[in-house]
């Protein structure tokens, strides 16, 4: 259901207050592993060639759109997989069990 989708902030990207990029101020910066709730479906900014979300950010609440990628391929914005963080701990700790009986 795409008003339950969340987005996972990636690499550091600005929060504007409108879909074209030019025309747009920024509302705030938003850091890497930020949670974003999607407001709407990605729409394309034609002027600067970037498609952009209409978001929420979940810390405080903040709408505003962010660019998906950059003109370069920099990935700003990636699907939330809310069991990412826990696989990371489990692997840490299954090395950290492997070095301990090494």
């Amino acid at each position: 259901h795409l008003l339950e989708a969340r987005q996972l902030v990636n690499s550091a990207v600005l929060m504007t207050d409108c879909l074209e990029v030019k025309a747009s101020s920024t509302l705030r910066r938003l850091e890497v592993n930020e949670i974003l709730e999607t407001l709407e479906e990605p729409e394309l900014d034609s002027s600067a060639g970037l498609m952009r979300l209409y978001t929420r950010a979940v810390e405080d609440d903040a709408k505003g759109y962010v660019t998906l990628k950059s003109s370069v391929g920099t990935v700003y914005v990636v699907d939330y997989d809310p069991l990412l963080p826990l696989e990371s701990k489990v692997a840490e700790h299954r090395q950290d069990l492997v070095a301990s009986i090494a």
